[in-house]
């Protein structure tokens, strides 16, 4: 996904004005924290930042920053740091007033979807902010959404292989979101395949 966030990360972080209210932004399951770093750039206001994601995973980030999307922005090291747990153990999720999970749920059941944004729930420092980075399926499905959307289509029938993972209608994200116990506000259209979902935890 480091790949797929070099390419649309700066386009993200340009398009969502609601980062900035953020004082603290913990990117879930961020790996080596390429779209963090683009957010962290466009928005000097969030002074505090964390790459959160499994241990080993933080590990290998951290030991192999030769290409470092946060040198390479000019971050100062002061502003972010790689933290290392599990989504669905809220004791080890850091507290937080900003969320991001970009292509995180939708390699999720609903059971566990929910389960993962309860622990953000849990843990969030209030009032918080979730963006939620996914492709979103468009509704009613007409011949001519599937022209449009024919990638996202196709994401979605090869997640249908898998036990797990599926693309999302915003009315199905919008339905995990109030099982969660969280609030949709908006869909932000940003150009791109991606959409964000922005929700609040008040």
């Amino acid at each position: 996904m480091s790949t797929i966030s070099y390419n649309t990360g700066p386009v993200i972080a340009k398009a969502i004005d609601a980062f900035s209210r953020c004082t603290m932004l913990v990117d879930v399951g961020g790996s080596r924290g390429t779209l963090l770093a683009n957010i962290l750039s466009s928005h000097r206001n969030i002074v505090n930042s964390i790459v959160f994601d499994l241990p080993s995973t933080i590990n290998h980030a951290s030991s192999s920053m030769d290409d470092n999307d946060f040198e390479r922005l000019g971050i100062s090291p002061s502003r972010y740091r790689f933290v290392g747990g599990d989504i669905f153990d809220p004791n080890t999720v850091p507290k937080a007033d900003g969320y991001l999970l970009k292509y995180i749920l939708h390699n999720m059941n609903d059971e566990n979807a929910i389960k993962a944004l309860k622990s953000l729930y849990k843990v969030a420092l209030r009032p918080a902010r979730i963006f939620i980075i996914e492709l979103v399926l468009d509704e009613p499905i007409t011949s001519e959404v599937v022209r449009r959307q024919w990638t996202v289509y196709a994401e979605d029938f090869i997640m249908l292989g898998t036990d797990e993972g599926r693309e999302r209608t915003l009315q199905q994200y919008v339905d995990l979101l109030q099982k969660a116990g969280l609030t949709f506000f908006k869909l932000h259209e940003i150009g791109l395949d991606e959409r964000v979902i922005e929700s609040y935890i008040d």
